[in-house]
């Protein structure tokens, strides 16, 4: 049985710095490392098939890979990758109060962690949108600069853009299709061809390898591959679509700066300069979802 209320627990937040500083805690120690976030489509997919909402799946499943019918055992890979991404990530970004607010999918998102047992103690808690307060923060900058290679999963090659602002040496790109309306430069389905393509790619990863992921739902599956492989895994979703100016969120069209690559050249480098960012950020951007603790 699926629990009535989620646990209080579950909406007990970690500070934002602890959760930067565990990252960078992982890169400079080589170990592995896994951030991934929890929408409302994660929700839906983390209850299949015990909790089922029809609709809900199929439209979703459009939004991720366009007109395709999965059959019954290609969602249980999905269903099964992304619960034991779950399981094994250090910090997971799921549903706030407010999002519960808007559709049952996102609710669905911490009736799974108990239903399934997915969150343990170790784990860090923090809000889905918690690539949105890496990028405000600046702390994606404070976590990448100085690094000899970015590795990322998207549609886009960002590379060049990414040199330049982070100042690495080299990117190394794994293109996926992207979403149906928003699909990138890579012409392939992203399930299953592509999938199958990028996990066999990430059996060479190495300790201590960065990946930076925006790959919708399988991209969690990805970060538990590359977890296991010793790598560190930030799952930023469409943060690198509004590097690309691409408008897939409805926040993304409202041309704040702050949702841009450029937007790293205006914060400071220190903890006080990021969480000042941030703060002003989630104040003017999205103060009604966030439940930041510093």
């Amino acid at each position: 049985m699926f629990p009535e209320t989620p646990s209080p627990h579950l909406f007990d937040r970690s500070p934002f710095k602890e959760i930067v500083e565990r990252a960078r805690s992982a890169i400079n120690a080589k170990t592995g490392f896994s951030l991934i976030r929890l929408g409302n489509g994660e929700g839906v997919m983390l209850c299949w098939p015990d909790r089922q909402l029809p609709d809900d799946l199929a439209h979703l499943l459009r939004i991720w890979f366009g007109p395709i019918d999965l059959q019954a055992t290609e969602l249980a890979v999905i269903a099964d990758g992304i619960r034991q991404a779950t399981r094994s990530a250090d910090v997971l970004g799921i549903s706030t109060r407010f999002q519960m607010s808007l559709t049952p999918s996102y609710g669905m998102v911490l009736d799974a962690l108990d239903h399934y047992g997915l969150y343990s103690a170790p784990q860090l808690l923090t809000d889905s949108v918690v690539h949105w307060y890496l990028q405000w923060s600046g702390a994606l900058a404070y976590l990448l600069r100085g690094l000899d290679t970015v590795h990322v999963i998207g549609c886009r090659d960002l590379g060049p853009q990414i040199v330049e602002t982070f100042g690495v040496k080299t990117v190394h790109n794994y293109l996926v299709r992207g979403e149906y309306e928003f699909p990138g430069s890579e012409l392939r389905p992203h399930w299953p061809d592509g999938f199958a393509e990028v996990m066999q790619r990430l059996d060479a990863v190495r300790p201590g390898d960065v990946f930076l992921v925006g790959a919708g739902l399988l991209g969690k599956i990805y970060c538990d591959k590359i977890k296991t492989g010793g790598g560190v895994a930030l799952d930023i979703g469409s943060i690198l679509d509004s590097w690309a100016n691409v408008p897939s969120r409805q926040r993304y069209k409202l041309g704040s700066s702050a949702f841009t690559l450029e937007h790293f050249k205006s914060v400071g480098s220190d903890w006080n300069a990021m969480l000042a960012a941030l703060d002003r950020c989630a104040k003017e951007l999205h103060a009604r979802d966030a439940t930041l603790t510093y």
